[in-house]
């Protein structure tokens, strides 16, 4: 399935971290799973904002991004960054925080 215009579009991935094996069970463990929606897929460019992010460079190795000002974490809180993307601090002395991003699934109606 193309997605904007490019044929050769990777839709779904996933990094395989350790496979085990012995006589009672198989277990796989993943990691970095990624799926794209090609019906809301965007393509992103130098000087595109996102919430608070500006888009410094965007080419086919990486994308940067960065702010004219300062984000804040305050203990036990989360801070908005883009869309519904969010940092959660821990409740600690330490600054500890990771992204966040709360999605409701629904049941399909019958």
């Amino acid at each position: 399935m193309p997605i904007l215009g490019e044929s050769n579009s990777l839709l779904f991935t996933v990094y395989i971290d350790a496979i085990f094996s012995s006589d009672t069970s198989n277990i796989a463990q993943f990691k970095y799973a990624w799926l794209i929606d090609a019906s809301t897929a965007e393509e992103i460019k130098s000087d595109d904002s996102y919430g608070v992010f500006k888009v410094r460079t965007a080419n086919d190795a990486y994308i940067s991004l960065s702010s004219d000002s300062p984000v804040s974490l305050s203990r036990n809180n989360d801070t908005t960054v883009m869309g519904n993307l969010k940092f959660r601090a821990a409740d600690s002395a330490n600054l500890r925080f990771y992204p966040l991003c709360n999605i409701l699934i629904q049941e399909p109606m019958k």
